[in-house]
């Protein structure tokens, strides 16, 4: 039984509105650590596009796959967070159950062009019913994806996000005109292994070559 499903389509999918039609889809048990809210949303929108491209949720079936690739940049976070969504800059929503709020699994953003990963204090339903409804400019970054999108000959596609070209962290700027449409898994593969070698660096030391995988 979906106890969420109203609230969730009052607020969240009221304010963006959906890609596709709901499509029933089979959730395992425990996905996201049992969030509440997250089965309800994630049976009918498994990988769905909101807000024209301003926020994505991931598939059920490749939510390892952007595990995987999320964890590589962020190691400090192995066994603690699942990934549900990721917004058109390229970063990656999830739940971190070794932070409650409300005695649920605490949400954070983890940036690639930044190296950071910001806790946000929610949880999964109020960050879709509360957060991305209310608060989409802090969240989302909602006026810049319009000004970028102003400028785009065609939408991001789900595979891909609007990446730095000169990666916060290495001294880029945060601007638009910093920025490139990008594979949106290239992007995160490549910063993951500049914050590796970064990470580990002295000064005045390089980064060396980084490699498509």
């Amino acid at each position: 039984m979906l106890k969420h499903i109203d609230q969730l389509e009052d607020t969240f999918i009221a304010a963006y509105g959906a890609s596709t039609d709901p499509i029933r889809t089979p959730v395992p048990k425990g996905f996201l650590f049992g969030s509440r809210g997250a089965e309800d949303l994630f049976g009918l929108y498994s990988g769905a596009t909101f807000g024209s491209g301003l926020y994505r949720l991931v598939s059920v079936k490749e939510a390892d796959v952007w595990n995987a690739l999320v964890l590589a940049a962020f190691p400090q976070f192995a066994g603690r967070i699942a990934c549900f969504g990721y917004d058109w800059l390229g970063r990656f929503f999830a739940v971190d159950k070794s932070r409650l709020v409300n005695e649920q699994p605490g949400v954070v953003l983890l940036e690639p062009g930044t190296g950071e990963a910001l806790e946000i204090p929610c949880e999964f339903l109020a960050f879709h019913t509360d957060e991305l409804t209310n608060h989409a400019e802090a969240a989302l970054a909602r006026s810049a994806f319009e000004a970028w999108n102003a400028e785009q000959d065609r939408p991001l596609s789900e595979n891909e996000c609007a990446g730095y070209r000169v990666p916060l962290f290495l001294g880029g700027r945060d601007e638009v005109a910093n920025m490139a449409r990008t594979d949106l898994k290239v992007y995160w593969d490549i910063c993951a292994q500049m914050l590796s070698q970064t990470r580990e660096m002295r000064e005045g030391e390089r980064i060396s070559r980084v490699s498509l995988r």
